[in-house]
């Protein structure tokens, strides 16, 4: 299926969920501000011993309606930096498409369509067409960045029995207007749930794949596949009761790539989340660390976190994170970063990220 055939389907049933009137549906509206100031720190030959201060602003605004009994509509706007970054940084000359100003003093950000989505949901299963955020199950942004939004389809079956559930997604990647076939994504994945020995305890087996993607430097942004992507992953968490702390989650994340051609294709994560029961009130924290190591064939580079070693694979090193409440959903916090190139072994990439965020 053609992309631009998808967006005329999601526009179509849009035109349609706006015949209902207004006064008939109920949308619920929520929304984020986070204001950052970020600090790299680059050093060894690759990194030129340079330092970059940033300060970044990221805004995000959306709305969701029941239109009909089992239909779901769902819209957002958020700043863009690029595909994986809801961020603009200040300063940066960054104007709205079509602008033809050059300034990089006052500045007006990008904003544009975070997501815009119609799910359909009958008994155990549900379908989604549209742009929307990952609808799998994930402990870490080892392989996949939070800002990353999906355009296609995507499909979910819960087996309520057996605490389990599938979930699969169609992305497309590139629509070739030259007639060749389409570049596009498929995940599939199967998570499952349990208690053991009292812990609660989560975890799936995803695989990634992609079809007719190689050697095109514009599906993943200068970074040409030489063999299609097939990489299965592995995730889990569990979580303790413990007497320091309200609660404490350990968690992980193993990946490798089947497809690759070279035998630096595995990756993995393991880190620990802990703090107060939620992170809403004020004095109430949240703490987060966790160890990397993700070998260069292991992922598309263009879709990994994209904050650790400037967003590549071919990457190892900590990340840790402290967040406090000062009031209510009044959120400060800071994340230091360490990471290593492996490859370029003289090459360290430290980060410090100041962060104010609320919600609403």
């Amino acid at each position: 299926m053609k992309k631009r055939h998808l967006y005329l389907m999601v526009v179509a049933a849009v035109m349609a969920v706006s015949s209902v009137s207004v006064s008939a549906v109920d949308i619920q509206t929520s929304g984020a501000i986070r204001v950052r100031d970020q600090i790299e720190m680059k050093s060894g030959a690759a990194g030129d011993n340079t330092q970059r201060n940033r300060i970044r602003l990221s805004f995000q605004y959306g709305g969701k309606a029941m239109v009909a009994e089992n239909v779901e509509a769902g819209f957002g706007i958020a700043t863009m930096g690029d595909h994986r970054s809801l961020n603009t940084t200040f300063g940066t000359g960054s104007q709205p498409t079509g602008s033809t100003a050059n300034s990089t003093a006052f500045a007006q950000p990008n904003v544009a369509i975070d997501y815009a989505y119609i799910k359909h949901t009958k008994e155990s299963m549900s379908v989604t067409l549209g742009r929307f955020r990952n609808p799998f199950f994930t402990v870490s942004q080892l392989i996949w960045d939070n800002d990353i939004r999906g355009e296609g389809a995507a499909f979910n079956y819960n087996l309520t029995d057996l605490n389990a559930n599938i979930t699969a997604a169609w992305y497309a990647l590139d629509e070739k207007s030259s007639g060749l076939a389409d570049s596009n994504m498929v995940i599939v994945q199967a998570a499952h749930s349990n208690t053991v020995m009292d812990l609660p305890v989560k975890g799936a087996l995803t695989y990634y794949g992609t079809a007719f993607a190689t050697g095109d430097s514009t599906v993943f942004g200068g970074t040409a596949l030489n063999k299609e992507l097939a990489a299965w992953q592995l995730a889990g968490e569990v979580s303790f009761v413990t007497s320091f702390v309200d609660r404490f989650r350990a968690y992980g994340d193993f990946v490798t790539n089947s497809g690759a051609t070279t035998n630096d294709r595995n990756g993995i994560l393991l880190g620990a989340n802990f703090g107060s029961k939620k992170l809403a009130g004020p004095g109430t924290w949240e703490g987060d660390i966790s160890y990397r190591y993700l070998q260069k064939a292991a992922f598309v580079p263009a879709l990994v976190d994209s904050d650790f070693l400037s967003g590549a694979t071919q990457s190892k090193g900590w990340t840790g994170s402290l967040k406090y409440a000062v009031d209510r959903d009044l959120i400060a916090g800071i994340t230091y970063r360490q990471a290593y190139d492996l490859i370029n072994f003289d090459q360290v990439h430290s980060m410090v990220q100041l962060d104010l965020s609320t919600k609403f």
